[in-house]
């Protein structure tokens, strides 16, 4: 059995209803194919019937090929008596594989997207009576969050989300998008998006109420403060880059592979030994800039405009200078709630208003917030 949780419990059920006097037994933690064998093959003096639950692949005495091997042949050689579960270790095709040919597989998603959330979600929403429209359930998914690892939104959590939703709405039916914000628990980059999206719209009142959000969920205003500045100046250059590289004539796919190119730079050594060098992961050099960000900036998401195209070449410089005084500041004088507010002010200003940068200047000024 694999995919979410909620689903392999449905599926557990189905099959112990089966077998209604079978006894369960666990297998999990650190144990050999020996050990699982002894398992499956020991007889019960009680029950004639035994399900055999395993939780994790068995670790390997000698090699992994030999233990795959060996598993393989238990798999084969299981008395009638007994029914060997593999539940949520899938990871390993060569088992699965072999599993297909002697028994069954259950297969169920572990995630969902945004090309099949919307329905998933309302599916689900109809289990509990609920009803609720693409846009909200667009957003209910923005809310929970995208687990980089998985590559989509678990639908066990996703699952809580709609189960909580359903308790937050009563005995109402129809769920608005007040009722998504307020029955949910909005991850960091929901909220960094919504701030982000205040900025796009050049709506000075939403982006305060991201910003506040931001603070509410950091609970700092100085952290708050610092994690808006570190995560602007990254989206912006970026804008900054596509803007220059699609106004050279190249179409917006190849502005986009171009982004993804950059490599992700970080510090090493001390003091006036410290270089740059490309930082590096497990599987190989980082990038600047996620694709999913670089994709929003030029083509758009969730059927919103492209950020690229709600603002010019020179907004972007005007706010990328916003930014790096407001970073500046934010380090020399960042114990003070007061300094982080009025820089927020001043990024704020330069984003959403035409008001004259040597205006903004005054307010950064040390002697408004010391």
């Amino acid at each position: 059995m694999s995919g979410g949780m909620h689903d392999r419990k449905l599926t557990l059920d189905k099959i112990k209803s089966q077998f209604p006097s079978a006894e369960v037994v666990i297998v999990e933690g650190a144990f050999t194919v020996a050990y699982l064998e002894h398992v499956v093959r020991q007889e019960s003096c009680f029950v004639d019937e035994r399900i055999v639950l395993v939780k994790n692949m068995p670790y390997p005495s000698t090699t992994r090929p030999t233990m795959l091997n060996h598993l393989k042949k238990l798999i084969d050689t299981i008395p009638d008596t007994c029914v060997l579960v593999f539940d949520g270790i899938f990871d390993e095709k060569a088992i699965s594989a072999h599993v297909g040919k002697v028994g069954k597989l259950f297969i169920t998603d572990e995630k969902i997207t945004i090309n099949n959330g919307v329905a998933w979600i309302q599916s689900v929403l109809d289990e509990y009576g609920k009803s609720i429209g693409d846009n909200e359930a667009i957003l209910l998914m923005e809310t929970c969050g995208y687990d980089k690892v998985l590559g989509g939104i678990g639908v066990d959590i996703m699952r809580i989300a709609c189960e909580k939703l359903s308790f937050y709405l009563g005995r109402r039916k129809s769920i608005t998008a007040d009722d998504v914000l307020n029955a949910s628990v909005p991850s960091q980059d929901f909220v960094i998006w919504r701030t982000f999206d205040a900025m796009d719209a050049r709506d000075i009142c939403a982006c305060h109420n991201a910003y506040t959000r931001l603070c509410d969920q950091e609970q700092s205003v100085i952290g708050a403060t610092t994690v808006l500045f570190a995560i602007s100046l990254p989206r912006y250059r970026m804008m900054l880059f596509l803007k220059e590289n699609l106004a050279t004539g190249i179409t917006k796919q190849e502005a986009v592979q171009q982004a993804l190119s950059i490599p992700k730079l970080t510090s090493q050594g001390k003091d006036w030994e410290m270089t740059t060098i490309v930082d590096m992961g497990e599987t190989g050099q980082k990038m600047a800039f996620s694709e999913f960000a670089v994709n929003a900036a030029v083509f758009g998401n969730y059927g919103r405009k492209p950020s690229l195209e709600l603002y010019s070449r020179r907004d972007i410089v005007r706010i990328i200078n916003a930014l790096y005084i407001g970073s500046s500041e934010i380090r020399a004088r960042g114990n003070s709630d007061v300094a982080a507010k009025i820089l927020v002010d001043s990024l704020f200003l330069a984003v959403c208003t035409n008001i004259d940068d040597n205006i903004i200047a005054k307010l950064r000024e040390p002697y408004n917030y010391v």
